[in-house]
């Protein structure tokens, strides 16, 4: 009994560790083919946020249309909460497969994308737009709002004083940063507090010596005191109970197939 009581909380640590960081590999997973996506839709469509936004929610609601993450009620309001209060066991995960192999309807897909919008309401999603900067658009555009697609090839490929080229000015890349909930219990806030103690620093700033989270860089959302990060780690549930949320981060970039314009940017 001595034995198993001294042992009980390491190997509860373990596999419930295990459980959470399977989960969070599953979400940074769905998250990178939806960064994917996400810029696929700005390239086609002169880079409109909200055309991108709609494909973000579009490619993340498969995280929430399964029992383990949206819960078996999906609701748009419905918190993550299928580990909250309980522990899965074996019969209960299969039972969850069961109940949830043909739960892909039209309703439950259409609850799980408003999720993800409700999600991005609440600024647990920011997608930033890193290239064509602000610059690039003074120096590029035409009238400084709408970047040449055409004929690329035959263009001037000098790079000018905002640091690049025409042609670098026709990619497309964003940054998303995704505020993921941690829902197992008891190993949720132990990585949410150590992920708040984390020093935050970049790898640049690591390789540089320097420390720059005072601010959010262009691409960065990781840092605990970058605005996005402090942010997600503060929120609440809306019945006021603590959130223990873990920052995620994706990256995508790819050829604008159509004119970059300026109106169309949020983040410029």
């Amino acid at each position: 009994m001595i034995e198993f009581l001294i042992g009980l909380p390491v190997l509860l640590l373990l596999v419930l560790g295990i459980l959470q960081f399977a989960l969070i590999y599953q979400a940074k997973t769905a998250l990178n083919y939806a960064a994917f996506q996400t810029v696929r839709a700005g390239t086609l469509s002169n880079a409109k946020i909200e055309v991108m936004k709609l494909e973000f929610a579009s490619n993340m609601a498969p995280l929430y249309t399964t029992g383990f993450v949206g819960g078996s009620n999906c609701t748009p309001s419905d918190p993550a909460n299928h580990f909250s209060g309980r522990i899965m066991n074996v019969e209960t995960a299969s039972e969850s497969l069961e109940n949830n192999r043909n739960s892909l309807t039209y309703e439950n897909v259409i609850c799980a994308r408003k999720k993800v919008q409700k999600q991005m309401d609440d600024e647990l999603v920011k997608i930033q737009i890193v290239n064509p900067t602000a610059e690039a658009f003074r120096e590029f555009g035409i009238s400084g709002k709408t970047i040449p697609n055409d004929n690329l090839m035959f263009r001037s490929s000098v790079i000018g004083s905002s640091g690049i080229s025409i042609q670098d000015a026709n990619v497309l890349k964003i940054h998303i940063g995704y505020c993921f909930e941690l829902v197992v219990p008891f190993v949720n806030k132990i990585i949410h507090s150590l992920h708040k103690l984390s020093s935050g620093r970049t790898i640049e700033d690591k390789r540089t010596g320097e420390n720059s989270n005072s601010s959010t860089k262009a691409g960065y959302f990781g840092a605990p005191q970058t605005d996005f990060a402090r942010a997600c780690l503060a929120k609440t549930r809306e019945d006021g109970r603590p959130r223990y949320g873990a920052v995620l981060n994706a990256e995508s970039i790819m050829r604008m197939q159509s004119p970059a314009k300026l109106g169309e940017f949020s983040s410029i």
